[in-house]
């Protein structure tokens, strides 16, 4: 399942899905006053509205990292080192 089919299941907004999609595919730091002046041009929403939904969805991309990252640590059975 790709990313934009999974954002439109868990029922996100495209402003939303494009955020979460900046944040899972980039390599780098992204700076959510940047990301909020993007949905700001694509998406013709006002910034004091678009940097609130941002904040919320650069949480869940961290998130969803985080668990993917955990589950390939796990799935290949290494064992720990002490």
């Amino acid at each position: 399942m790709t990313l934009e089919n999974a954002a439109k299941e868990l029922g996100f907004t495209k402003p939303e899905g494009y955020v979460l999609n900046r944040y899972m595919n980039s390599g780098k730091r992204l700076s959510a006053l940047k990301v909020a002046d993007e949905v700001e041009y694509y998406f013709g929403m006002p910034k004091n509205v678009a940097l609130p939904m941002v904040r919320k969805m650069r949480v869940r991309a961290a998130a969803a990292k985080y668990r993917r990252r955990r589950e390939e640590g796990l799935s290949g059975n290494k064992p720990h080192k002490s």
